[in-house]
């Protein structure tokens, strides 16, 4: 049984030139150059920014589970629950604001 896939011929010879050691590339029948290095990839700034942003993102959270100890937040619920936790306004208008601007 014979394949006859579109390209096979190109690829086969490719392969060969490549096998052989004659070049690192090899050229078809219509002059185009297959080459071993032609592949790139390239990550855009907006990609490097989103990819930073979900290791920070990782980080915190982390931090925030370490911190987060089960006898901590037993004590901060009795507190809450008893009346005696209590934060100035000030402090909650001004991390407010902080996370805005």
């Amino acid at each position: 049984m014979k394949i006859n896939a579109p390209g096979l011929e190109q690829y086969q010879k490719y392969v060969k030139a490549v096998k052989s050691g004659e070049s690192s590339a090899a050229k078809t029948k219509s002059g185009a150059v297959f080459s071993e290095n032609t592949d790139k990839v390239t990550i855009s700034q907006d990609a490097a920014l989103r990819a930073e942003a979900g290791r920070l993102s990782a980080g915190v959270t982390a931090e925030v589970e370490d911190s987060a100890a089960p006898a901590r937040l037993e004590a901060l619920r009795e507190a809450v629950q008893g009346g005696g936790y209590s934060v100035p306004a000030e402090d909650v208008a001004n991390a407010i604001l902080d996370r805005l601007v």
